[in-house]
């Protein structure tokens, strides 16, 4: 019987995003339900969510790209069978990892990361190339044929795209997040920048999705709930009329995405997962390179509505779509046509692949 797989999660962190570390975490605990006996770790900045969901927490306080040593003697203590990365990692510890025998994974989702892992040595010693976050029109994100070139020549990792990275659904999870919440039955509008780290205007990003909110509710009366984010740096607002709350575990969060009529959202992970979970969206910067760009795609496709990062402009657009039934009923109908779908089945199969457990 082969011995259950040994998985090392090194997810990219700072001080604004959350983004690959609630990824990564989502694929740990799915992989948890999969091989109850996996041992699963981490080697990353310090988030309370990795212990308190019972994973193992090797910190790095600075990061691993930025302490590589730290990182490496992670590797050498723990011998994993397999080292994720989720964009970031430097060629010394892939090349490590690759000495010691460990299979790599390398996740990237954005064009900034694409560039500075094909302008490097580092293709060398990955073994799969997870894409997340397909452009719309095409499941081959970010590969050019100079790209596939290069992955050729090198031999290089094989290539497996995913269009987002959801929780596995949970049986009356949805009810439970509800109740909590004291939402009710009814229709209701979330507001959520992500991680709630990055600043504008020298204000916590966050700040301006709760203002839209309070000016959602005082327009239409409709409930509205405001997740800030775990990096929020402040104490949660009070808003009269409009529910807000610090941060939710994985699953809550996408309950709560999945039941809401309209998301108002950053342009990171949490507008790939509503728009998988079929939710109509006015989607703004919050931070990140990358989001612009992801946005006028989307956008371009009518698969969201774009808005500026301002508080009134983004209540203007979820307000309109509040009253126009029709247009949040064609949005809806363009959404199911790209046929999103959660690849957290696909990646815990190549996890399988690379572990020796075949897909199982």
């Amino acid at each position: 019987m082969a011995q259950a797989p040994h998985l090392l999660f090194a997810p990219r962190g700072g001080h604004e995003a959350v983004g690959e570390a609630l990824r990564t975490l989502i694929l740990a605990k799915a992989a948890r339900r999969r091989w109850p006996d996996a041992t699963i770790e981490f080697v990353a900045r310090p988030l309370p969510v990795f212990e308190a969901e019972g994973f193992r927490l090797h910190p790095v306080e600075a990061g691993i790209s930025k302490d590589q040593a730290a990182a490496v003697a992670v590797l050498e203590r723990t011998r994993p069978g397999v080292l994720v990365l989720d964009n970031h990692g430097r060629t010394p510890i892939l090349a490590r990892a690759s000495g010691l025998g460990v299979r790599t994974v390398f996740i990237a989702d954005h064009e900034v990361f694409f560039d500075r892992l094909f302008r490097s040595r580092r293709l060398r010693f990955i073994d799969q190339l997870w894409i997340v976050q397909r452009r719309f029109g095409s499941r081959t994100h970010g590969l050019s044929w100079h790209r596939r070139l290069r992955l050729a020549l090198l031999r290089g990792p094989s290539v497996h795209t995913f269009d987002t990275i959801l929780p596995e659904p949970i049986p009356g999870e949805r009810a439970d997040v509800r109740q909590e919440l004291g939402l009710g039955s009814g229709p209701y509008v979330l507001f959520t920048a992500g991680g709630g780290g990055y600043r504008h205007g020298g204000r916590p990003v966050s700040d301006v999705f709760a203002e839209a909110a309070r000016h959602v509710h005082e327009a239409t009366r409709v409930p509205c709930v405001v997740v800030l984010g775990p990096l929020h740096p402040e104490p949660a607002p009070e808003i009269p009329g409009v529910v807000v709350v610090k941060s939710l575990v994985p699953e809550a969060m996408i309950e709560l995405i999945s039941g809401a009529s309209i998301v108002a959202c950053g342009g990171g992970s949490t507008s790939s997962q509503a728009m998988a979970l079929g939710r109509v969206c006015v989607v703004a910067p919050a931070g990140g390179p990358d989001q612009p760009v992801r946005i006028e795609h989307c956008a371009a496709e009518g698969l969201v509505e774009a808005s500026p990062l301002e508080a009134k402009a983004i209540a203007e657009r979820v307000c309109g779509l509040v009253d126009d039934a029709p247009r949040c009923a064609a949005i809806r109908a363009r959404i199911e046509a790209c046929d999103f779908r959660n690849g957290v089945a696909a990646a815990l199969d190549q996890l399988a692949l690379l572990s020796g457990h075949g897909t199982g």
